[in-house]
Protein backbone atom coordinates (compact mmCIF):
# COMPACT_ATOMS: atom_id res chain seq x y z
CA UNK A 1 0.00 0.00 0.00
CA UNK A 2 1.04 3.39 -0.69
CA UNK A 3 2.30 5.33 2.62
CA UNK A 4 0.25 8.21 1.20
CA UNK A 5 -2.80 6.58 1.06
CA UNK A 6 -2.54 4.73 4.29
CA UNK A 7 -5.62 5.39 6.25
CA UNK A 8 -6.03 5.80 10.54
CA UNK A 9 -8.62 5.28 12.22
CA UNK A 10 -9.21 7.49 15.21
CA UNK A 11 -11.99 6.06 17.12
CA UNK A 12 -11.08 3.60 19.91
CA UNK A 13 -14.85 3.92 21.79
CA UNK A 14 -13.29 5.71 24.29
CA UNK A 15 -16.58 6.10 25.96
CA UNK A 16 -17.24 2.37 25.69
CA UNK A 17 -13.70 2.01 27.28
CA UNK A 18 -14.76 4.13 30.40
CA UNK A 19 -17.78 2.50 30.44
CA UNK A 20 -16.27 -0.66 31.38
CA UNK A 21 -13.77 0.83 33.60
CA UNK A 22 -16.85 1.67 35.82
CA UNK A 23 -17.27 5.55 34.85
CA UNK A 24 -20.69 6.98 34.92
CA UNK A 25 -21.45 7.93 31.62
CA UNK A 26 -25.09 9.16 31.99
CA UNK A 27 -27.33 11.47 30.26
CA UNK A 28 -26.88 14.67 30.09
CA UNK A 29 -23.10 14.69 29.89
CA UNK A 30 -22.21 11.30 28.52
CA UNK A 31 -18.72 10.81 28.37
CA UNK A 32 -17.60 14.87 29.73
CA UNK A 33 -18.92 13.53 33.03
CA UNK A 34 -15.63 11.28 33.12
CA UNK A 35 -13.12 14.48 32.70
CA UNK A 36 -15.06 16.09 35.92
CA UNK A 37 -15.54 12.54 38.13
CA UNK A 38 -12.95 10.65 36.94
CA UNK A 39 -10.36 12.46 34.80
CA UNK A 40 -7.30 9.46 35.80
CA UNK A 41 -9.42 7.15 34.02
CA UNK A 42 -9.80 9.05 30.93
CA UNK A 43 -5.99 9.54 31.01
CA UNK A 44 -5.26 5.47 32.29
CA UNK A 45 -7.51 4.33 28.80
CA UNK A 46 -5.53 7.02 26.92
CA UNK A 47 -2.30 5.63 28.24
CA UNK A 48 -3.43 2.38 26.94
CA UNK A 49 -4.29 2.85 23.65
CA UNK A 50 -1.04 4.62 23.08
CA UNK A 51 0.31 1.31 24.17
CA UNK A 52 -1.39 -0.90 22.13
CA UNK A 53 0.19 1.38 19.32
CA UNK A 54 -2.52 4.46 18.85
CA UNK A 55 -1.01 7.15 16.77
CA UNK A 56 -3.05 9.86 18.43
CA UNK A 57 -5.05 10.83 21.10
CA UNK A 58 -8.09 13.06 21.20
CA UNK A 59 -10.53 14.38 24.22
CA UNK A 60 -14.28 14.98 24.19
CA UNK A 61 -14.61 18.31 22.33
CA UNK A 62 -14.85 20.92 25.16
CA UNK A 63 -17.41 23.22 23.35
CA UNK A 64 -20.53 20.51 23.71
CA UNK A 65 -19.25 20.00 27.43
CA UNK A 66 -19.36 23.65 27.97
CA UNK A 67 -22.57 24.26 26.26
CA UNK A 68 -24.11 20.51 28.77
CA UNK A 69 -22.54 22.51 31.69
CA UNK A 70 -24.40 25.57 31.14
CA UNK A 71 -27.88 23.90 30.25
CA UNK A 72 -27.65 21.89 33.69
CA UNK A 73 -26.91 25.78 35.49
CA UNK A 74 -24.04 24.34 36.83
CA UNK A 75 -22.27 27.52 38.99
CA UNK A 76 -18.64 26.27 37.95
CA UNK A 77 -19.41 25.85 34.48
CA UNK A 78 -15.94 27.12 32.44
CA UNK A 79 -16.58 30.64 31.11
CA UNK A 80 -15.15 30.54 27.03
Amino acid sequence: MNEQLKLRCIDGATGSELERRGVDLSLPLWSSRALLDAPEVVAEVHRDYLSAGAEAITPPPSAPIVDRWRRLDWANAPQN
